[in-house]
């Protein structure tokens, strides 16, 4: 789990060198922010998905265990 506003910078920007360290890494942006732009941003970055604050603890879930199969399957 990434979110995409971090004290410090950006999660779509470090997002290119967590990938680097392992590729088949599924990342699961978060964020508050639902402008289109940052969601495309993200994806192009490489996320795996990214799912709008507030969520329940569903929503996560269900994201995660994709993000987990996918990364079995990889």
């Amino acid at each position: 789990l990434l979110d995409l506003h971090l004290p410090d910078g950006r999660g779509d920007e470090a997002l290119p060198d967590i990938l680097a360290r392992d590729p088949q890494l599924q990342v699961v942006m978060i964020s508050g922010d639902a402008a289109t732009d940052s969601v495309v941003s993200a994806m192009k970055a490489g996320a795996f998905d990214y799912v709008q604050k507030p969520f329940t603890p569903d929503t996560l879930g269900h994201t995660v265990a994709q993000a987990a199969r996918a990364r079995a399957n990889a």
